[in-house]
């Protein structure tokens, strides 16, 4: 195994669907992502992206990954592919750890934000696709918030929408649904 000491990772990034992004979306337990990154190792040996788009590790065995909330993301340990559990309101931090010792390194650590798609029947997400669903606010402000349903095919009709932010829950007041 090559000398990992006084490395460090570069570009580490999560990928979905082919391009790097800073947010797992989709549904439960089938969004995937991928970790992806180079390092410089300490005999000068590059390598620009250590696992490829098809997710060959070019040196296997050297590194493990872990995810810092593994109810929200769970991250396969040996080949670093990212599945989406939940959502999260905070930042979720993903790392890149050298093996055997379980040991970190400068630059393994990348945090991403967590955000499920509404996929069964019935199901609301309400908050930005990307990034935190929320942006900071006070009691007393007011937010427009993006709410996505799935309707199973049958269109929305919305008369009258009200919401209250309770300290992290929302409480729905009152909806009408309707088919057109």
């Amino acid at each position: 195994m090559p000398c990992l000491h006084r490395n460090k990772l570069q570009c580490l990034q999560l990928h979905q669907g082919g391009s790097a992004t800073t947010t797992l979306a989709g549904g439960k337990g089938s969004a995937n992502g991928q970790l992806r990154y180079g390092i410089t190792l300490s005999n000068g040996r590059q390598y620009t992206q250590v696992i490829d788009n098809s997710g060959n590790n070019a040196i296997p065995g050297t590194f493990s990954y872990r995810s810092g909330e593994s109810g929200i993301v769970s991250i396969d340990g040996t080949s670093g592919v990212v599945t989406l559990q939940d959502n999260s309101h905070e930042d979720v931090n993903l790392e890149v750890l050298v093996c055997p010792s379980q040991r970190s390194i400068t630059g393994g650590t990348t945090a991403i934000a967590a955000n499920l798609d509404p996929v069964i029947l019935g199901d609301v997400d309400l908050g930005s696709r990307r990034g935190h669903p929320f942006s900071p606010c006070n009691v007393g402000d007011t937010r427009t918030i993006e709410a996505r349903m799935n309707t199973g095919g049958m269109l929305l009709g919305v008369q009258r929408l009200r919401a209250h932010l309770l300290c992290l829950s929302l409480l729905l007041l009152s909806m009408v649904m309707f088919q057109l």
